[in-house]
């Protein structure tokens, strides 16, 4: 959870940073850029979530030789894909902003960000992937340490870069784009400790390894692009509805929610080292035990969230209100209050979804992040956008509510039946 919380405190100091030393147009403009990032992010967490999951049960199986050709496929594949993503942002970072909604007020901050993201892509992917191993390497405080040193540099010099050396948006993304370098030296550390068990070696390579991994990784990343794919809905029909200031408005509320739900993120990521060795080792008693108290402490940190929220929406909006806008702050209060009400069951949905990612039940878990994702978010947000923005700050609520029904519905099926 710490670890998580650290990682999403990398959009969360830019908001902040952005808000104080540029104001609006930036909030604007970072939250136009914002699903490239969460693409790029998830991509890594899918190499990492489904790379670890098949390390912990590779390493029950004593398949030495294998843990070590997946390693070598999820070190140089995720290099070819941050590779592509460099030469995109060389040749078509404008053309993307200008598709993500930018207008010419803000264009030249989202294409800044835009840019500067894509170009440290390898970066954000090795980082994750190799959080994920080392994670399940039994060496979790090492990727917890990692996560969360990068995420206080990443503050530090977004602090340095924006307002002692005044460099804007290049300052801010810039600081963002170093963290995951601090973290890859971090974790380089678990190469020299005992604990470590895979290494590159010859590549033979096996589509099939590939296959698995993304398979069992795609409902992580899923639950980041499907994110990022719900800011690109909100960003159009909020432009219709209230303009740049609207937006501005989301872009604070949305990144608070992040850090909330990086706290389910991280409760998930916790629960699934254990979920896959008591899988691997079919131990039913104690899958059903991880379960429950999993889903417990994810409605226990419901509360504890949104009321504290609910009570402090103001306060918390003035953090990123440099210019003390009265309709951001209005805007943004009743943003936090409805909109929050989806954390009672985004909570679950994540916990369920990687519980099924856990036991190999990649299909499951990835109906539960398309439900939530896309299927449900993008009708209901078109339909309910026609009530103005208290249809905005709905929508997700609904969705969530939606998908937890059913997610619980089959798991209580599923175990009833056995």
């Amino acid at each position: 959870i710490l670890g998580e919380l650290a990682i999403s405190f990398y959009i969360l100091a830019d908001t902040f940073f952005i808000a104080q030393g540029i104001g609006d147009q930036g909030l604007t403009a970072l939250n136009l850029a914002i699903p490239v990032f969460n693409l790029i992010y998830g991509i890594g967490l899918m190499f990492g979530m489904g790379s670890g999951i098949r390390l912990s049960i590779l390493k029950i199986e004593n398949k030495q030789e294998e843990i070590n050709q997946l390693y070598t496929h999820v070190l140089l594949f995720g290099l070819g894909v941050g590779m592509i993503f460099m030469i995109t942002s060389l040749l078509f970072s404008k053309n993307i902003a200008i598709l993500l909604g930018a207008n010419r007020t803000v264009l030249q901050d989202t294409n800044t960000y835009l840019k500067t993201i894509m170009l440290f892509t390898p970066a954000f992917i090795v980082n994750n992937a190799l959080n994920g191993l080392v994670r399940n390497d039994h060496n979790p405080a090492l990727a917890t340490t990692a996560m969360i040193v990068a995420s206080l540099m990443n503050v530090l010099l977004d602090y340095i870069f924006i307002f002692i050396f005044h460099m804007g948006m290049f300052g801010a993304v810039f600081a963002t784009c170093l963290a995951p370098i601090i973290g890859i030296s971090i974790l380089s550390l678990h190469f020299i400790t005992k604990k470590n068990t895979f290494h590159l070696t010859k590549l033979k390579f096996t589509p099939r390894i590939l296959l698995r991994i993304s398979q069992l990784g795609f409902s992580t990343m899923f639950i980041e692009v499907s994110t990022g794919l719900v800011v690109l809905l909100f960003n159009k029909l909020i432009l219709n509805i209230s303009g740049n200031i609207g937006v501005a408005a989301y872009g604070v509320v949305c990144n608070v929610w992040m850090v909330c739900i990086a706290l389910f993120n991280g409760l998930a990521e916790g629960m699934q080292p254990l979920t896959s060795e008591s899988y691997g080792q079919h131990n039913t008693h104690d899958l059903n035990t991880l379960r429950h108290w999993t889903l417990s402490i994810a409605v226990v940190l419901s509360i504890i969230i949104y009321t504290s929220i609910f009570f402090n929406a103001g306060s918390v909006t003035s953090l990123f209100n440099k210019n003390n806008s009265l309709t951001l702050t209005k805007l943004a209060t009743e943003g936090f209050r409805i909109m929050f009400i989806g954390l009672f069951f985004a909570g679950l949905n994540i916990v369920l979804s990687t519980f099924f990612t856990s036991i190999e039940n990649s299909k499951l878990a990835s109906t539960i992040i398309l439900l939530r994702g896309v299927v449900l978010i993008i009708p209901i947000a078109f339909i309910l956008s026609h009530l103005g923005m208290i249809g905005i700050w709905s929508s997700l609520p609904l969705a969530e509510l939606i998908t937890t029904i059913i997610g619980l519905l089959y798991l209580r099926l599923k175990y009833l039946k056995e």
